[in-house]
């Protein structure tokens, strides 16, 4: 089962896929004609088993070294575990490891394609920016191979974006908590991808060690923190990060197939969040609550079904349903600022 927007809302750029693992070495999982071995970033969930946390992968770092959102780990090298094995031409290959392909177990994947390149400069270093022409993209660099004492620009202007995006960061050598932004966050403001706490501030996540730098449209500043590859506030960096970035293109939502929001919301009370279109996928998190998760919901588990990317737990429910032209949450979340974004579906 997969799902490919129309050409209007970005076919071939982002794909669902649902399935039940069968536990085989190798399983084709054919998302028809979406050519992921151009460029692309993979978000993978089983549905009801406990211990799995959202695993992550991209072709920039190699399709078997995974990630995982809900902890600080490093890269993880899955070669020997049969994992993920390739990004193909109509889709992926999985292996039988248990975290992709658990027998009986149900599983969803968020394809993200990205399959143009530019290259940038970041450090003093040639780096690829790889991304799509609707507001996705991803750069890999090793900050150990730079000379810039402390803070290092991004500049992210050939993804033609209409605003700032929201930015995930994480440290692939070392591992640490995932720094994100959002263009609803202060300058400074920063949340964890990998927790529930709510948003803090500091000036060396997004930031140049010395005040906090607010992504946008056209750039972003790391700042020295070891969660962003950095040594410190002073001296280069000492390791190798990858950074997805979610944005919009447009300031018309009908030209958009993300949607990045803020809203303030009351416990009890449900909210709703207009899109313009109905999404395939949301993530929505209660930025000024803590204690408060990440919120992953696909169309495919469900009305009101989500797993949360911070935690390892299985899917729960009444969180809200992705409608017509937006999404809802429900009065169960907490009273907060809630960012968040939605990718558009068919």
């Amino acid at each position: 089962v997969y799902d490919v927007p129309s050409e209007a809302s970005g076919a071939n750029y982002f794909a669902q896929n649902y399935y039940t693992g069968d536990g085989t070495s190798s399983r084709e999982l054919d998302y028809a004609t979406f050519d992921a071995t151009e460029g692309a970033m993979l978000i993978n969930k089983g549905r009801t088993a406990a211990n799995r946390y959202h695993r992550v992968y991209d072709t920039e770092r190699g399709a078997t070294k995974a990630l995982s959102t809900g902890d600080s780990a490093a890269e993880e090298d899955t070669t020997a575990f049969l994992e993920l094995l390739s990004f193909d031409d109509n889709g992926v290959t999985i292996g039988s490891r248990t975290d992709v392909n658990q027998t009986s177990q149900t599983f969803t994947h968020s394809l993200f394609r990205c399959h143009l390149s530019e290259t940038i400069t970041v450090d003093g270093q040639s780096v690829t920016l790889k991304h799509n022409s609707k507001g996705f993209g991803m750069i890999e660099i090793d900050r150990a191979l730079g000379s810039a004492s402390g803070a290092i620009t991004f500049d992210i202007s050939a993804m033609g974006l209409a605003s700032a995006p929201m930015i995930w960061v994480q440290n692939v050598d070392t591992g640490g908590n995932w720094a994100v932004s959002h263009p609803a966050l202060s300058a400074g403001q920063y949340l964890h991808l990998s927790r529930s706490v709510a948003v803090a501030s500091a000036v060396n996540r997004f930031g140049n060690n010395s005040g906090g730098v607010s992504p946008t449209a056209t750039s972003f500043v790391l700042g020295g923190s070891t969660e962003v590859g950095g040594a410190g506030f002073s001296g280069p960096g000492v390791d190798r990060i990858i950074i997805y970035i979610f944005g919009e293109i447009s300031t018309d939502d009908a030209e958009n197939y993300f949607k990045l929001f803020s809203f303030s919301h009351t416990n009890g009370t449900p909210s709703y969040q207009e899109c313009g279109w109905k999404p395939a996928l949301s993530c929505v998190k209660a930025s000024s609550a803590g204690s408060a998760n990440w919120v992953f919901r696909s169309s495919y588990r469900g009305e009101h079904i989500a797993t949360y990317l911070d935690t390892n737990g299985v899917e729960s429910g009444n969180f809200g349903a992705h409608g017509p032209f937006g999404l809802e949450v429900t009065g169960a979340f907490p009273t907060s600022t809630t960012i968040g974004f939605a990718v558009r579906g068919n």
